[in-house]
């Protein structure tokens, strides 16, 4: 399976700005999310309703409680949002058809970057796999999720190179709600 445009320049994005082992400063925060408080214990995932003072991830009919200090931005591609922190980097979209539908299509997918430390996790409405591999410029740490958040399934995707950056993204994920 090819990998969507939106991941490889993402992918690239994330390992750009980790040349010299710093991180990009992260833009400012719109008004709107700086008074996001942080998250709590969400609802069931993709069921109730959003939590207080969620914002709309635009164009994709979701809801997220920001972290404090994260802010969404356009995709670079395509329709999806990504959401960028202190501790996450994480573009949600809606899943197209290039997207795996399984968890194993997923897994096979994943084989092509030699993944390490490689976790499935079955979710109640989809499912997420995280892993690290060796990259162009140092280690890598992914994240690929599906949910099935009402009628419509979401891809959620990270690629950074720390792990708890990684591990912020799929805790931001399995918060989304409709």
């Amino acid at each position: 399976m090819t990998r969507p445009m939106s991941l490889v320049l993402f992918a690239g994005l994330a390992c750009a700005c980790q040349r010299g082992g710093t991180e990009a400063p992260p833009a400012p925060a719109p008004a709107s999310s700086a008074a996001s408080g942080p998250a709590s214990g969400a609802a069931a995932p993709g069921t109730a309703g959003p939590e207080p003072g969620a914002e709309e991830l635009p164009r994709l009919g979701l809801r997220l409680k920001l972290d404090p200090g994260a802010h969404l931005e356009d995709a670079l591609v395509g329709e999806g949002v990504m959401i960028r922190g202190p501790g996450l980097e994480l573009l949600v979209e809606a899943a197209g058809p290039a997207r795996p539908t399984t968890l194993e299509a997923m897994r096979k997918d994943a084989e092509s970057y030699a993944p390490q430390n490689l976790v499935t996790e079955t979710l109640p409405d989809g499912w997420a796999l995280t892993f690290d591999a060796e990259g162009g410029v140092g280690r890598n740490y992914w994240l690929e999720a599906r949910r099935e958040l009402g009628d419509q399934a979401f891809f959620c995707e990270a690629t950074t190179s720390k792990p708890e950056l990684r591990d912020g993204a799929l805790a931001a994920c399995k918060r989304l709600t409709r």
